[in-house]
């Protein structure tokens, strides 16, 4: 910009808090936090149940959501589609196998 100022704050959630304030921040810190509890303990009944493909697919999105949280710590990763797209991708995956697990966990071994 002209008087050299940053388009963003170099923080996704940062980001949050400058566009939409303090509720903003606090409605995707409940947001990221419900899907998390919510994969994490389906993660944790696949295990108790000793079903490993399904303790595979939900570390595996809890993973991928944790590197792009961090990342979107330090970065706008969240602001441009090479990010985005992918991030809500997975969220909405990990809502679905969460889902999917909880109802209906015999879906990764139909054939």
């Amino acid at each position: 910009m002209a008087d050299h100022s940053l388009r963003a704050p170099h923080s996704a959630h940062m980001d949050v808090l400058a566009r939409m304030g303090v509720p903003g921040l606090v409605i995707w810190a409940i947001l990221q936090g419900a899907w998390g509890v919510g994969v994490f303990r389906a993660f944790l009944s696949a295990r108790r149940n000793d079903d490993e493909r399904w303790q595979g697919v939900l570390l595996f999105l809890l993973a991928l959501w944790s590197a792009f949280l961090v990342n979107s710590s330090f970065d706008v990763f969240l602001e441009g589609p090479m990010g985005a797209t992918w991030f809500w991708t997975i969220f909405g995956a990990g809502a679905a196998a969460a889902w999917l697990y909880r109802r209906h966990p015999e879906v990764l071994y139909r054939k």
